[in-house]
């Protein structure tokens, strides 16, 4: 029975008061599931201090993204094959980086030598070749590497600088001077390389840590020799006691040592000349045989892979730059395109920058459909070993810039439909809002009353 002083008018108020507890807890349970499905994204600009019951509409830029895992290694793989077909006589270590103008590797004692160039060498280069892209590669790195004593112009014609070029080039490498290259004895490949691995006869041959097997001299006496020479002591004995050894026999000693000494050094240097005689007449034949070849429309194969006709691969190499390759699922290859920065966090936990530069061809395994992505980064760090690590990938999804927006926890669901805000202060009312995008707990919010700094309710307060 209704009170005289209002009973009716207070049993409403408990009803509303009971309906605000319960939009209260729908919203709690919806801003829960919200975050449960939205906890991918990232948020920039000022996040929210600690919850006191009360959040503030602000303006920020709301950023959703998805993690993907990838692997990191090195670009450009390639297999650098042994054209001259001699004895490997010394290789490099795996993980050692040589630059152009350095030597790759050792065939008969003599150096093959790394230019930096996109062309593979398909033939014999000297004076009387036509111009080219194998020509242009070539002044070039003379000029680069300073083998360019009289000036060459840099263009793919050979010319007499050329040749002076390259003799001052095999001089400063102890090679005949011949003013030609044997189709063999350069390798173009681009830029700086780092050996990856060792192919065929090249894992017996001893890398640097062995040294160059070449005998060394100190003060006229081999520290190393792959021959003994031995020498007869001539005992003198007397009725007395044996006579010690006299200054005349000590000088002796030393200059049939010397003698000795000086033949040796004759023997090596003889062996030498024999050595680059052997080398210029094997040339001379590759020239002869190049040129049948070019006359009968032949070609010497590719420098960066196995060639035909017996030659075999030696090295295995990549550039020196890292990349990181991605397999994203096919529906979602639209999160990224070549050109775009994305962040690459590394193994150690640091984030360093890269580009995309490749999205291949959609490809399926296992039922499921991915898209090979290409990162090449910015830089990396220094030590440790990287090349087939883990790392995780960062691609941007959506980018929303200089929106209002509020904590997630600060919707109330609508019965039947929809969301609204409450103000912090009386009158309290309710605000309706359209959700936009969502990231790292806040979401993006439109509807009229909205404004940068007004005060809402925070259910997480």
């Amino acid at each position: 029975m209704p009170s005289a002083d209002g009973g009716a008018p207070a049993g409403r108020s408990r009803r509303r008061i009971l309906a605000g507890a319960t939009l209260v807890v729908v919203a709690g349970v919806v801003a829960a599931a919200i975050l449960a499905s939205r906890g991918n994204g990232h948020q920039t600009g000022r996040r929210r201090a600690a919850a006191t019951g009360a959040a503030t509409v602000e303006r920020r830029n709301l950023v959703t993204s998805e993690n993907e895992t990838g692997t990191i290694s090195y670009a450009k793989p390639s297999t650098v094959a042994d054209r001259l077909q001699g004895t490997l006589t010394w290789v490099p270590a795996v993980g050692r980086v040589i630059d152009p103008g350095e030597r790759l590797f050792d065939v008969d004692n003599f150096p093959v030598i790394l230019m930096n160039g996109t062309t593979p060498a398909f033939r014999t280069l000297d004076s009387s070749d036509s111009p080219g892209p194998d020509i242009a590669q070539l002044n070039a790195n003379l000029i680069r590497l300073g083998f360019d004593p009289y000036p060459i112009v840099n263009d793919d014609e050979w010319q007499p600088a050329t040749t002076d070029g390259v003799e001052a080039f095999q001089e400063a490498d102890d090679e005949p001077e011949t003013g030609s290259l044997t189709l063999g004895t350069v390798v173009f490949l681009t830029g700086a390389q780092r050996v990856a691995g060792l192919q065929g006869a090249a894992t017996a041959v001893l890398d640097d840590a062995s040294g160059s097997g070449e005998t060394e001299f100190v003060d006229g006496t081999p520290t190393t020799s792959t021959a003994t020479t031995t020498t007869d002591t001539v005992t003198t004995t007397t009725t007395s006691t044996a006579r010690a050894p006299s200054a005349h026999d000590d000088g002796e000693k030393r200059r049939t040592n010397s003698a000795i000494s000086k033949l040796d050094s004759e023997v090596g240097h003889l062996q030498k000349q024999n050595q680059r005689l052997e080398h210029e007449v094997a040339a001379a034949k590759s020239h002869h045989s190049s040129r049948k070849r070019s006359r009968s429309g032949g070609s010497g194969g590719d420098t960066s892979g196995p060639a035909s006709g017996g030659d075999s691969a030696v090295l295995t190499t990549t550039s020196t730059s890292l990349v990181v390759t991605v397999n994203i699922p096919a529906g979602q290859q639209s999160v990224t395109h070549i050109g775009a920065r994305v962040p690459v966090v590394m193994p150690s936990g640091s984030t360093v920058h890269g580009r995309v530069t490749r999205v291949g061809q959609a490809s399926s395994s296992g039922g499921n459909s991915t898209v090979p992505i290409t990162i090449h980064l910015d830089n990396h760090e220094n030590g440790g070993n990287l090349d087939q690590a883990t790392v995780s990938v960062r691609f941007v999804e959506k980018t929303a810039r200089h929106v209002l927006s509020v904590p997630v926890t600060a919707l109330l669901a609508r019965p039947g439909a929809g969301y609204a805000v409450q103000g912090a202060r009386a009158p309290y009312r309710l605000i309706d809002v359209t959700l936009g995008t969502f990231a790292t707990g806040f979401v993006q919010v439109s509807g009229a009353g909205l404004r940068p700094g007004l005060k809402i309710t925070d259910s997480q307060g």
